[in-house]
């Protein structure tokens, strides 16, 4: 297994720096990927979708392992603070469509 320690701490003063700069929801989810390609491996075209229609609803981020959406990442913009209600939008988006598997981030937490 790759450690990958070294090339998160590479993006964390890109997204400290986000949220200093109080940017954008579209600007932290261009960051997210980015750092799925980079730091993860995942395929920008093949394993990454944005803004994927989920039985009426938006997720941001559809991260797919094997040709199949297997993890949601709901993101909120970094200078957000997460709270109860975001970690609830983000279970329903996965228990509606079942996926065992949600990511809650503004990139910072």
């Amino acid at each position: 297994m790759a450690d990958i320690r070294r090339a998160l701490k590479k993006f964390a003063p890109t997204f400290i720096q986000a949220r200093e700069a109080s940017l954008n929801e579209a600007d932290t989810v261009l960051r997210l990927c980015k750092c799925f390609t980079d730091v993860f491996g995942f395929d920008a075209i093949e394993d990454i979708s944005r803004e994927a229609n989920l039985k009426n609803k938006f997720v941001d981020i559809c991260l797919k392992i094997e040709g199949k959406i297997r993890i949601l990442v709901e993101a909120k913009a970094a200078p957000v603070q997460l709270r109860d209600r975001h970690i609830d939008q983000a279970q329903a988006y996965a228990s509606h469509n079942n996926y065992p598997w949600v990511l809650l981030t503004n990139g910072v937490e």
